[in-house]
């Protein structure tokens, strides 16, 4: 996978300031980049693409988000700005990688679905239905079903 190589200065996120979240911006063309390489894996929240990054001799597992600006912003721990000795202002150097699904090694990683649990252990064919039925909840093993059985009486 690529490695992306770039110069940006750290800011704080206006809406969580008294907290401090530190952000970088991620340029123009690298965010172009990460927008087209992140169409090949399912979508995750927010828009976010997961990314592996190197700040001078720290490296992190974050993920990158896209903003009003075209641009992704990229979280700063506080334990990297502080293994680091940089702070909001700072202009850093930044290595970073798009972590995605290994596609070439198996062309159906990205299109793999879960196998349901849950099983269909039996129906009912007809039923006689009177004014006052007795309703009885099958098994424990069907509750996963969510199947009742009615009963006349």
């Amino acid at each position: 996978m690529e490695t992306f190589e770039f110069e940006s200065d750290l800011w704080i996120w206006r809406a969580r300031r008294e907290d401090g979240w530190t952000f970088l911006s991620v340029p123009v063309e690298v965010s172009d980049e990460i927008r087209e390489l992140a169409l090949a894996r399912p979508p995750a929240g927010f828009g976010s693409v997961r990314v592996s990054v190197t700040l001078g001799s720290t490296t992190w597992q974050t993920s990158v988000f896209p903003g009003e600006d075209g641009r992704y912003a990229l979280p700063v721990k506080k334990s990297v700005r502080r293994a680091e000795a940089v702070e909001a202002g700072d202009t850093v150097s930044i290595s970073l990688r798009v972590m995605l699904p290994d596609i070439q090694q198996d062309p159906r990683a990205s299109r793999r679905r879960p196998r349901p649990q849950n099983r269909v252990i039996g129906s009912i064919r007809s039923a006689r239905i009177s004014t006052t039925p007795e309703i009885r909840m099958m098994p424990p093993t069907a509750y996963a079903t969510g199947s009742i059985l009615a009963v006349s009486t």
